[in-house]
């Protein structure tokens, strides 16, 4: 399995995202990355590409029970761009979104969701294991 992702933000090592990707196998997802390479769906019905925008880390454990994990920087946080990525992704109604920023713009990217209504999860890349695991669990 890769554990790189295109395009990976400043800050964020291949070393985090193969942890990410243990950490939901173990909690029982099968999980994509580098989604490049794959077709447009995965089991026929379940779509992973999104126009223009492709998953950092998918991760299903069934049709209604998705995880879509993007990585972030400050920068992307800011942009237009990434408020229209996030907007796309969590309408998804299947889709449980989760964003990993550097500690340093978790805020930001919180209030950014909040701000512009989008039902997103942040969690920082120094403490994603804990929180993204009790969210799982919710």
């Amino acid at each position: 399995m890769y554990t790189k992702i295109r395009n990976m933000p400043a800050g964020v090592s291949g070393k985090t995202v193969k942890s990410v990707v243990e950490t939901l196998q173990k909690e029982g997802y099968s999980v994509k990355t580098n989604l490049q390479r794959y077709p447009n769906q995965i089991f026929g019905s379940i779509p992973i590409k999104f126009g223009k925008y492709t998953p950092d880390i998918f991760a299903f454990r069934g049709i209604n029970d998705i995880l879509v994990v993007e990585f972030e920087n400050c920068i992307d946080i800011k942009s237009h761009e990434c408020e229209n990525k996030w907007k796309m992704l969590a309408s998804k109604s299947c889709f449980n979104l989760h964003i990993i920023v550097p500690s340093c713009c978790k805020e930001k990217a919180n209030l950014k969701s909040r701000i512009k209504n989008i039902p997103v999860t942040i969690h920082s890349i120094n403490d994603w294991e804990n929180s993204l695991i009790m969210d799982m669990s919710k």
